[in-house]
């Protein structure tokens, strides 16, 4: 019954934050137009992180954290191929700073 749990809760993980880092990675980094979520995992100080990966390609993998209600900004690639940031001060918008924007327009 818990593993069940779990899966279904992994399942609504996903499937909330899927638009969300796929809007940031397409935001802010250069050539990123798909995004794969793999998983995710809890870290010991009960931070839940998402990994993934972008482009079709199982190398250029990342891991996203949700430190609050919903992921925001804290991504970190986890491969040394992966694609560079858009600004080269190495400046990022949050998800929330994307989506005011958006309404802006």
């Amino acid at each position: 019954m818990k593993q069940q749990q779990t899966k279904d809760l992994e399942a609504t993980i996903l499937k909330t934050e899927q638009p969300r880092i796929e809007k940031y990675l397409t935001y802010n980094y250069v050539g990123v137009h798909d995004v794969t979520l793999t998983g995710t995992h809890t870290n010991p100080t009960g931070v839940i992180h998402v990994e993934g990966y972008v482009n079709d390609d199982p190398k250029l993998t990342f891991d996203a954290g949700i430190y609050d209600d919903h992921f925001e900004t804290a991504l970190d690639p986890t491969t040394e191929n992966f694609p560079l940031l858009k600004n080269k001060d190495r400046s990022v918008k949050t998800v929330s700073e994307i989506e005011a924007e958006e309404q802006n327009n």
